[in-house]
């Protein structure tokens, strides 16, 4: 299997904010993992904003907690959002379903299956990109 992850996802196992669900697990058994490079700005802006929201998380928490996703980042094979991943949204209307970010994290998997020879995983937390990955043919992880 390859997975491909979102910020939900990735921003979830680096805070720990699921106990039930075994992020490692996933992560240590697929060796092919893939993104959009949106994921990248997400995941910054995501520790960002948690930092300015609350008192206990400082400057320091901030810092180490993105040095934490930026480590994982080498790991991960990225998409860029260009011409073809518009195509892919402006063609379905399915991707209509979700937020736009979603859209293009779902859009970017959706390109990397046919260069693929298992199936791709969608590991996110997001209900509406679940939904959506799930019309467009997708696994999903974890389940919820």
């Amino acid at each position: 299997m390859a997975c491909y992850y979102d910020s939900s996802f990735i921003i979830a196992a680096i805070l720990n904010n699921e106990e039930n669900i075994n992020f490692l697990e996933i992560w240590d058994k697929d060796p092919i993992r893939l993104s959009s490079t949106i994921l990248k700005i997400e995941c910054i802006i995501s520790i960002r904003r948690l930092g300015m929201s609350d008192v206990k998380r400082d400057e320091e928490w901030e810092k180490k907690s993105i040095n934490t996703i930026k480590d994982y980042f080498p790991y991960i094979t990225f998409r860029k959002c260009d011409e073809e991943i518009e195509k892919l949204i402006m063609e379905d209307n399915r991707f209509s379903l979700c937020r736009t970010l979603d859209a293009i994290h779902i859009a970017s998997a959706f390109y990397f299956k046919p260069y693929l020879k298992e199936d791709i995983i969608i590991c996110t937390l997001d209900k509406r990109m679940r939904q959506t990955a799930q019309l467009l043919d997708f696994k999903i992880y974890p389940p919820i």
